[in-house]
């Protein structure tokens, strides 16, 4: 909250900053007493295990920016295209329809090209959606709409499945009872950091692109300012300004989702097949 929402609306806020403090100081905290304990609920050993690392990064983006999508695109239709919340719901299932298909077809292709070749095509199917989404107007055309759906569902399901098993795999064994739900929150985290940084880029995208507050009165309308929402209501230039910026928004949200997405498929396609030394000392009974 403090990283994303609080410094938009006020940079120099002390009690953003305290938050920020103290949140680092009790993760520091939280780190020293795990290290400490008798039985922590993770080994933070693990730090240096590739695999897990790897694995852990690819389960919380793709949550990342599947929350990330859930929460742009039904405002998007909801505000600027205004769709009812049931034509939302609709469009919607092309994305939960192909995250089945995606599922499925994972066990298939992982026993084909291995885990790491499967999460990678997932990502690079993740990352074209989120190209497909980043050409977005306020009049883009439902069929777009629904391919990028439809490719998002799938590349969202391929990549999950085969990176959870690979990241529990790498758990030492006394982890293997908390471990599982240490993953599972660092995934959920991963979705919050989704919400939070696509409605930054969002929201400073639709300030930077509504008219200044010195220019006409028709233009620079204080309730759009305030939201998107505001201007159904609004005059025509103010309601156009205020949709084509709140638009741009997602689009740029979208097209850095592609670029982070890419750049982890790569990482993983430079990354060595062989096991690290430290991955070896995890696996030796």
């Amino acid at each position: 909250m403090a990283l994303f929402g609080g410094f938009l609306v006020a940079p120099s806020s002390r009690p953003v900053a305290v938050c920020l403090i103290v949140a680092v100081l009790m993760l520091a905290g939280f780190a020293v007493r795990q290290r400490a304990a008798a039985s922590p609920l993770l080994d933070l050993a693990v730090q240096h295990n590739r695999t897990f690392i790897w694995s852990q990064l690819t389960i919380s983006l793709v949550n990342l920016g599947w929350t990330g999508l859930l929460f742009l695109l039904p405002t998007y239709f909801l505000v600027v295209r205004g769709f009812s919340a049931l034509g939302v719901a609709l469009l919607l299932v092309p994305l939960a329809g192909m995250a089945s298909v995606g599922s499925v077809v994972t066990n298939r292709l992982t026993h084909r090209l291995g885990v790491r070749w499967t999460v990678i095509i997932g990502l690079l199917v993740f990352a074209a959606r989120l190209g497909l989404l980043s050409t977005l107007t306020p009049r883009s055309g439902l069929p777009l709409v629904v391919v990028a759906l439809a490719l998002s569902g799938f590349g969202a399901g391929l990549p999950q499945a085969p990176a959870l098993v690979t990241a529990l795999g790498a758990l030492p064994e006394r982890s293997a009872a908390n471990g599982p739900g240490v993953v599972s929150v660092l995934r959920h985290i991963g979705g919050a950091f989704g919400v939070a940084a696509g409605g930054f880029v969002v929201a400073t995208a639709y300030l930077r692109g509504l008219p200044e507050p010195g220019a006409p009165p028709a233009l620079a309308d204080a309730a759009a300012r305030a939201s998107v929402v505001n201007v159904a209501d609004a005059a025509d230039r103010v309601r156009t300004s205020a949709y084509a910026a709140f638009t741009h928004g997602v689009a740029m949200a979208m097209l850095g989702g592609a670029v982070l997405f890419v750049g982890l498929a790569v990482l993983a396609m430079a990354l060595s097949e062989r096991p690290s030394q430290q991955d070896d000392r995890q696996a030796t009974p």
